[in-house]
């Protein structure tokens, strides 16, 4: 999100932006004029990449008919463990957390109708394929023929599938589909949860029944595996060596954005070569580059409609926890804005 956001935040491009919530557009592929807020002098937006369920009607609605689609999946157990926690600890899920055990991961995995809610309140039950649109039909009864129909859908509708695993590699590759630069991807690692290890809370066998458990993760994330792999062999060996390069660009901007606060810290040069121009990072670009999505979410909003006017209660959407950390070293309010 922070790139597309950062791309389109810098070219005074539109985007469609939550009207009840930070960062969530619809937990529904149902979406109305309700949900967002307003045009802006024109009919249609530059860019969504605010949480929607997929329904490729309802973004035609808002978006120009040349847009990129491209979305991001990861190895399905992993996303699985993630959820959990996430929604269980950060959120406080009920159904998540009812389930008591020493294991209540593996507890879920054994005994799903004990606990699963209905598809449309579960963060559990395949919920790539639900994000993605999947018809809710295939979850109760999974035909191998139809999820395969399904996902030949989406390929010819999305034009890229960025795997999490290889996050590297997805942006390079997002950069020639786009004709970005290389500035344009460069990122630091955000939304980790690093006080759990997944392995702590695993029983053997459980990811082989989480397999039996979510079949349509399995077979979205399968299949655009595959077709990411083609995408990368495509690019030829040359692609390789400017991921090996962005890999040691991006950690050095990462290590500059996180100390360029402290007194003392100037400019970062990125010198020319054969993959792109010479370009610097500042301290603006730094405080962009670590703003997590609902800061930047918050920041485009005050730009795109300025006659909005956050109040104590309620900042253009829920009022968030003061009790999360953010980011360290802490960063000054180089815009003046409402952070």
């Amino acid at each position: 999100m922070n790139l597309f956001m950062r791309f389109g935040y810098s070219r005074n491009l539109t985007f469609v932006l939550p009207k009840n919530s930070i960062n969530v557009i619809s937990q529904t592929e149902r979406i109305t004029d309700d949900d967002i807020h307003p045009f802006i002098n024109q009919s249609k937006f530059d860019i969504l990449c605010h949480h929607i369920v997929y329904n490729k009607s309802v973004m035609q609605r808002y978006l120009h008919k040349d847009a990129f689609y491209v979305s991001i999946i990861r190895d399905p157990f992993d996303q699985f463990v993630s959820a959990f926690h996430y929604f269980r600890k950060i959120w406080g899920i009920p159904y998540l957390q009812n389930i008591t055990g020493d294991f209540p991961m593996s507890e879920l995995l054994r005994h799903p109708h004990r606990y699963e809610p209905e598809l449309l309140h579960s963060f559990t039950n395949n919920r790539m394929a639900y994000d993605l649109g999947f018809p809710t039909s295939l979850f109760d009864n999974p035909s191998p023929e139809k999820i395969s129909k399904y996902i030949s859908r989406l390929d010819s509708t999305f034009h890229f599938f960025m795997i999490k695993e290889y996050f590297d590699e997805s942006v390079v590759l997002l950069k020639h589909f786009l004709n970005w630069t290389m500035k344009d991807i460069l990122y630091v690692s955000q939304n980790t949860m690093r006080h759990y290890r997944s392995t702590h809370d695993v029983l053997p066998g459980d990811r082989e029944l989480h397999r039996q458990r979510a079949p349509l993760d399995y077979a979205l994330y399968e299949y655009f595996l595959v077709r990411f792999w083609e995408l990368v062999k495509q690019q030829g060996v040359e692609f390789h060596r400017e991921v090996m390069y962005f890999k040691h660009l991006r950690g050095s901007v990462e290590t500059f954005c996180r100390h360029v606060f402290l007194k003392g810290v100037g400019v970062f040069k990125a010198s020319d070569n054969k993959w792109h121009r010479p370009f610097n990072v500042t301290k603006e670009d730094c405080y962009l580059i670590l703003m997590n999505e609902n800061e930047f979410s918050l920041l485009l909003k005050q730009k795109q409609y300025p006659y909005l006017t956050p109040t104590s209660r309620n900042r253009y959407g829920p009022k968030r926890s003061r009790k999360k950390k953010i980011l360290q070293p802490h960063r000054p309010n180089i815009f003046k804005g409402p952070f």
